[in-house]
């Protein structure tokens, strides 16, 4: 699964295929390869132009790439294989994916993991210098594949803080980690609201108190109207046989779901609250949050559990939205 394709839908014909992509983490260009690749993209059109300009995705490594579209064309050569990529940059340039961001690398003793295991969320900034547009581009950390902690005890993530990143892109080929100046450190959901903009972007630590240990996050994220929504589970699971699967046996409690609601700027909570997060009542499971306009004009958010159908409580935002525009294909 480390591998991304463009594939001609029509045809099923393969226009580029890659492993691996280009990092420079301040002493020049080398080439990373990918971890497996779990999610979906995010394909972004930057100009509005009804063309692809980025495509973002992560890896099993907590590796965060960006595939950049906007100058690209067809090989003149003719194809050799069915699986030969046929694109590259219009100057003739090796098409490659570029390491935006970089979480902790598994090392002994510890091998902490940081898996990104959920499609990225991008939204538009601005443009920088050169005219260049800034992203910013959220994902959050944990393992689903044993999202309830049960297996293997000895190496389960409830002893170490996975994440939440908010990662400013800027275009540049610089790959950020959370070491980089200007990378700002929010140590949990309660912690002091600040300020400042940071350049680079912030990341949360979760699972940062007792009921919370494992905390990973467990749905696509949603940004709405300055905030971010998405949600986590914290498993409150033990192993009683061993390791997973049977004959092993695993018992398995409910665990704790909760709802983040954040200033995708800076890391801040939803006015008044001072808390990041709240916890979804009578929910050991939660769905992607999804954003839809009421009759009345008033944007909401809507979520699911296994006890039913759920919106925030209402605060002051999102505001009341108005259609701007609309196309018909």
């Amino acid at each position: 699964g480390d591998w991304i394709y463009i594939v001609d839908v029509e045809t099923g014909f393969v226009l580029y295929k890659v492993g691996s992509g280009t990092a420079n983490f301040g002493s020049g260009n080398v080439t990373v390869n990918f971890a497996s690749v779990p999610s979906e993209v995010s394909a972004i059109d930057v100009n509005n132009d009804g063309l692809l300009d980025y495509v973002y995705f992560g890896d099993l490594l907590g590796q965060l790439w960006r595939l950049d579209l906007r100058a690209i064309r067809v090989d003149s050569a003719a194809a050799t294989t069915r699986w030969a990529s046929k694109l590259q940059n219009n100057d003739g340039t090796a098409l490659k994916p570029m390491l935006v961001f970089q979480a902790p690398q598994p090392a002994f003793p510890s091998f902490k993991f940081y898996p990104i295991y959920y499609r990225p969320t991008v939204v538009y900034l601005g443009v920088g210098s050169g005219g260049q547009p800034i992203l910013g581009v959220a994902f959050g950390t944990g393992d689903r594949d044993d999202v309830l902690a049960t297996c293997n005890p000895s190496t389960r993530a409830t002893t170490y803080n996975q994440r939440y990143y908010f990662v400013v892109d800027q275009a540049n080929s610089r790959t950020v980690t959370e070491s980089t100046s200007g990378m700002l450190q929010i140590g949990s959901s309660t912690a002091s609201a600040t300020t400042t903009i940071p350049s680079v972007g912030w990341y949360l630590l979760l699972g940062t108190s007792s009921s919370t240990l494992g905390e990973r996050v467990i749905t696509d994220s949603l940004a709405i109207n300055k905030y971010v929504y998405f949600f986590t589970q914290s498993p409150a699971g033990s192993n009683a046989g061993g390791a997973c699967p049977p004959p092993s046996t695993c018992s398995i409690k409910n665990g704790v779901v909760r709802q983040y609601t954040m200033y995708y700027a800076n890391g801040n909570a939803l006015p008044p609250a001072t808390d990041r997060a709240a916890s979804v009542a009578n929910a050991s499971f939660a769905t992607n949050p999804i954003f839809y306009v009421a009759a009345d004009q008033s944007g909401n958010v809507a979520f699911t559990t296994n006890h039913g159908v759920f919106t925030p409580s209402k605060t002051n935002e999102p505001t009341r939205s108005n259609v701007k525009d609309w196309k018909e294909n």
